[in-house]
């Protein structure tokens, strides 16, 4: 994921469904998704639940897909 932008739309779709999904913190996912700072991660959550990324978005539909 390093080679990624931290906004990368991509990244911002799996932060979205790892805090939604899951208990995992901020600050776990901005540092495994190398997304810098942690407030990072709420932007990313909200960029995708507006759809103003069409990436994000796109993602989001494929990450959706797969249920538990």
């Amino acid at each position: 994921m390093g080679t990624l932008r931290k906004n990368d739309g991509r990244k911002q779709a799996l932060a979205w469904w790892l805090r939604k999904r899951t208990t995992v913190t901020s600050e776990w996912v901005a540092g495994r998704l190398e997304m810098g700072h942690l407030s990072n991660i709420g932007r990313a959550v909200a960029a995708v639940e507006s759809g103003s990324n069409l990436l994000a978005r796109r993602s989001q539909k494929k990450l959706i897909r797969y249920k538990d």
